[in-house]
């Protein structure tokens, strides 16, 4: 019986005291602060670029095949030399037919299918000194890989002059006023040279545009003494004939 009582006392003072225990504060621990170490950037490598792996590479296996080397095409300027000799028949002077010599200096440019350029020229005609300059343009065809063959349209200016020269007589004869210059059309027809040098052909015509009536004086000195003939002359006509050129192409860069 007494341990009974005793039981239930005991039972009743764990009762009263477990809300009490429950009710007071944990005892609290003070720790140290733990240093957190500063973070360290990690260097990036320079343009790193990722791994490649087999699905990664670009290179066709095609180019790997060297294409045959083609020769490059020629870039720049075409430019042609032209030195040519002509010689044919002229009805340039008095209206009679007389012989044409002439000396001719040319630079072209072409540009696809058009040639064009400019002439100087010297030369006789019959009896008359003749200096002359033109421009000229035209179509160019090639005939084959080394040449081609042009159709030029020629307009220029000449001048006609007289000079002194030995008399029938035996003297000598001084002209004096017997200059004029006159405007022309011409056509040549030759061939050049697409790069490098080489020999050409051609044909040219040329018909001033008028006729000038000239008056001058020709004074003949002989040992017996000097007479002054006045004399009337004409100029203009048309003139043909056939050149023989030596040419030089090269292209600018």
């Amino acid at each position: 019986m007494v341990q009974r009582v005793g039981f239930v006392v005991f039972a009743a003072v764990l009762l009263v005291a477990a809300p009490a225990v429950a009710q007071s504060p944990a005892p609290q621990t003070t720790q140290a602060p733990v240093a957190t170490p500063p973070a360290t950037a990690t260097p990036e490598a320079p343009d790193a670029e990722p791994a490649e792996g087999p699905e990664a590479t670009t290179a066709e296996p095609e180019a790997a095949v060297a294409a045959p080397a083609t020769p490059p095409a020629h870039q720049g300027v075409q430019l042609s030399f032209v030195a040519a000799g002509g010689f044919g028949p002229t009805a340039q002077v008095d209206g009679n037919s007389g012989l044409l010599k002439e000396l001719d200096l040319a630079v072209l440019e072409r540009y696809r299918w058009l040639r064009s350029g400019v002439m100087v020229n010297a030369g006789q005609r019959d009896s008359l000194t003749v200096y002359g300059a033109s421009l000229l343009a035209g179509p160019s065809w090639r005939i084959n890989p080394d040449d081609s063959l042009d159709l030029l349209l020629e307009l220029g200016v000449q001048h006609f002059s007289r000079s002194t020269y030995d008399a029938s007589s035996g003297g000598v004869a001084t002209v004096n006023g017997a200059e004029r210059t006159l405007p022309y059309l011409g056509l040549r027809v030759m061939t050049v040279h697409e790069d490098g040098a080489g020999l050409g052909l051609g044909f040219f015509a040329q018909w001033t545009l008028g006729d000038a009536h000239v008056n001058y004086s020709q004074r003949e000195c002989t040992q017996a003494g000097c007479n002054a003939v006045p004399v009337s002359g004409k100029y203009g006509g048309m003139a043909a004939g056939v050149m023989v050129h030596f040419d030089y192409t090269t292209w600018t860069r």
